[in-house]
Order: structure tokens, then sequence, then C-alpha cells
């Protein structure tokens, strides 16, 4: 990790953020305004970009007048929400989504919080290490290659298990046996957090505060929790407004750093408790333990055993007890990622360590959509599908490589053809799951494709994990 800046650039970065908005800082908030973002109110993005001359005076003033009021106007604090259904027919509440949009004034002026308190977090190293989401230099494509390598780098591992002299092969395959049936595993808790409506304010400032944050730049961001009027679009609720007194904005560009800071020090609750011997089971990446995977609210826990993974999720609730967070346990899953021969001795694996959360059992599942990107084996079985093959790709069977390449291609293209129509929407699945020819050719052969082998390259990079 590169070393953290010395304390007077910390000092002039934290200085900063006390300072008032300048029209210049307006003007660059502006143009990095996306120009079909969704907002509710008379101002519109495109207008803000087009006219941002004239414009950004204005909303420099306005922004300081807001700290110095300490509130935000009614109008330019009201979001309204938008239901779409999660359902191709609804029928009921919980068959519908709400999302939030609010004004492009407030937006803006959130923009420029979180832009000064990002510039000294990242400086400072506030932000967990484990932490991908909505951070500079950091991506999705990165929080999935982060568990991808794990998850490899453990399985070459079991595959590996040193070289061998052909009259060691028996004993060799007992051992491989053995660790099968146990030891060896790699297990993971998809963690969903209900972020936004559940956070409780009281404690968000105290742990700003505790971070060293305060002065204007936490009363501006206290202003924007000072009155939050909501309202629903829907036919009958128009004009009533109600009061959201919990929990962070959504849809407002400062809520996932925000939330980012409050559970910051979750990663270093974990690494410590392991290293006082905690038994969390925490695999390791070239030596070192590897932390929890976050991405704003959702999050990814590691363990290469059941007993450990259970331990990290008691770890879990008294953290959550503590911050007043609540786990989405309907959405969170538990999964065995590696240490099973196939799928169906997996799920039974999974169901036999009846892992569960405050009381509540966890469900596990087979394949699991990580960040919206589903595994390379789900999508070639999907693939293979669409070609009408009918395959297990579980089992061995003789099926033609040329036939699985040509399925494989037909399902990138299409997937292709989506990313041109929606702007980049597949991308993250041409980055993490790629047609690559060793997939390819182990699947044609008709072995499970996790059980793909890495090029030699990859041998000094896993040969620390354990």
């Amino acid at each position: 990790m590169e070393a953290l800046p010395g304390r007077p650039e910390l000092a002039r970065l934290r200085d900063a953020m006390e300072t008032a908005f300048t029209v210049e800082e307006v003007a660059s908030l502006a143009r990095r305004t996306a120009q079909r973002k969704a907002v509710f109110g008379p101002l519109a993005p495109w207008l803000l970009k087009q006219a941002c001359a004239q414009l950004a005076p204005l909303a420099a003033a306005e922004f300081n007048a807001w700290q110095r009021i300490g509130r935000l106007p009614r109008g330019d604090a009201h979001s309204a929400i938008a239901l779409v259904a999660k359902t191709s027919s609804p029928t009921q509440p919980s068959d519908l989504r709400g999302i939030a949009v609010g004004a492009l004034l407030a937006k803006l002026f959130a923009a420029g919080l979180e832009r000064r308190v990002t510039a000294h977090a990242e400086a400072a190293g506030l932000h967990a290490e484990g932490q991908f989401g909505f951070r500079r230099q950091r991506s999705t494509e990165q929080a999935a290659l982060a568990l991808r390598t794990v998850i490899e780098c453990h399985r070459q591992q079991r595959q590996c298990g040193g070289s061998s002299t052909s009259s060691e092969q028996p004993q060799r395959r007992h051992t491989q046996r053995r660790r099968q049936r146990g030891g060896s595993q790699l297990w993971a808790w998809f963690v969903d957090f209900k972020q936004y409506d559940r956070v409780p304010r009281a404690q968000l400032w105290q742990r700003l505060e505790s971070m060293g944050y305060g002065g204007q730049w936490l009363r501006a961001v206290r202003e924007l929790y000072a009155d939050v009027p909501m309202s629903v679009t829907a036919p009958g609720l128009e004009g009533r407004v109600f009061s959201a007194t919990q929990g962070l904005k959504q849809g407002c560009p400062l809520s996932p750093t925000l939330f980012s800071l409050y559970i910051a020090d979750w990663e270093e609750r974990v690494l410590s408790a392991a290293a006082a011997g905690m038994p969390l089971a925490l695999p390791q990446l070239a030596g070192q333990p590897v932390p929890p995977l976050l991405y704003a609210d959702d999050m990814a826990l590691l363990a290469t055993t059941a007993n450990g993974l259970q331990q990290q999720l008691r770890l879990l609730e008294q953290y959550c007890a503590e911050r007043g967070l609540t786990v989405n346990v309907v959405k969170t899953k538990v999964m065995l990622l590696s240490g099973a021969a196939d799928e169906q001795t997996a799920m039974q694996r999974v169901r036999r360590a009846r892992h569960t959360f405050d009381g509540a059992p966890v469900a596990g599942v087979a394949a699991f959509k990580y960040l919206g990107i589903m595994p390379w084996a789900a999508q070639l079985q999907s693939a293979l599908a669409e070609a009408g093959i009918a395959a297990d790709l579980q089992q061995r069977q003789p099926l033609q490589p040329e036939a699985v390449q040509e399925a494989a291609l037909q399902h990138y293209l299409q997937h292709l053809q989506t990313a041109v129509q929606r702007r980049g929407a597949s991308r993250l699945q041409h980055y993490f799951d790629c047609v690559r020819p060793e997939c390819l050719e182990v699947a044609g052969y008709g072995m499970a494709p996790y059980l793909v082998e890495r090029p030699p390259c990859m041998m000094g990079a896993c040969a620390g994990v354990r």
C-alpha cells in the first residue's frame, strides 16, 4: 500500500473541507453531471451544463447561503419516490421498489461535500482496505476480480498440492480425497445490508466526529438531513408529503461515502479478532489474511471452514447491534466456493453447516450473482441451453469443443449487442467472465468449468494462499 501523505498535506485537505464553495468548484461539479441524470424539480442537467457559466456563480452563492442558514429550502430538500415493479405482475406493495429522486441543486451540493471528504479520507487511509464501492481508483470490476483471485488461487492450491512421482500417486490421491471430504474449503457469505432506511443518524454523526470530522463540513452534511421531505409519485398520492427521520438519503451522491466511513472499522475488528485467536478461518493471499470484501452496502465474508464462517457471522451480529444496522437475511446467501467435487456435494455440505444469523437460518445457493455478475459456469450452462445443447457441466460427457465454443461465442455476441444498445450494460460480464480458450477446452471435455487450471504464470501468485 502506498505511503500516506504527511501531516501538512492532510491538514491542507482538512482545511479545504471548511472553505466556502467557489464558482470554479461548482462549475467543475456541473460539468461532471450526467446529461440524463434523473432529478426532481424544474432545473434539468442539460440546462445546467449549457448555462454553466451563468448558473455556477448563482449556485455557489446558494450553497454558501445554505451553510450560513443551516438548512436547505424545502423545495431543494424534497425528494420524489418513483415506484418500480420488481416483477412482471406486481400485486402487492412488496412487489414494488421505491427509487428516490432529488433536486439537482441538492445533488450538486452533496457531490461537493462528497468530493471534499473523499479527498481527505483517501489520503488519510480512513476507508477499509476491502471497500471497493464508490471510491476513486476502485471499481466493480476490481471487486469481482479480487473475489475471483481468491477463489481461483484457493482451487489452484487444491489441485496442485505439490508435485509427486508416479510411485507417490496413490498416496497423493488418498490425500486429495481426504481434503475433499473435509478441509481445504472456501466458504462465502454474501451479506445484504438494509442501508438507506436503517442507519441511525445520531450514531452516524458521532462516528464522523470520532474520525475527526466536524466544523462546517459536518454542519453542512447535517443540513442535508435537517428536513427530508418526500412524496410518492403514484396515482392518488400526489401532494402527500412526509418526512424521513432515519437512514441515509437514497440517490444522494454523499450516501455511499457516509456509509463506507460508518462501517470502516468493521474490517479492523475482523482482522484484530483473528489476530487475537478467534477462529475466523480467514483465507490468506500472499501470506496476508483476506479482509471482508465490501462494495458500498454489499459484503462478502470468506472463510476456509464452515465454523470459521459462523464465527464471523456472530461477530457481525454484535457489530450490527452496536451500530444499529440491519441485515436482509432473505437476500443474504451462503455458498461453498471450493472444496466439493460437484454441486450436489457442495449443497449437502452447506445444508449440514446450518449457518444462522441472529437466530435465523441463512439459505445456501449453488450460484450467486455477485455485484450483478454471474459465474462463468452458470453463463456457459445458459449458453449451451440457448444453443439447444443439453449438458450437465458437473458430469463428464462427450461434448465437442467446437460446439461449446460456438455456443459460448453466440452467448458472448448477444451480450455484446446488449452492451452496444445500453452503453456498457454487459461490460462487467466481459471483464469477469470473458470467453477464455482454457475454459472452453475443459468444458468441451465435459469437466466442470470451475476446475479449469490457470496458466503456469499464476502459480507464483497462488503460492501464498492457504
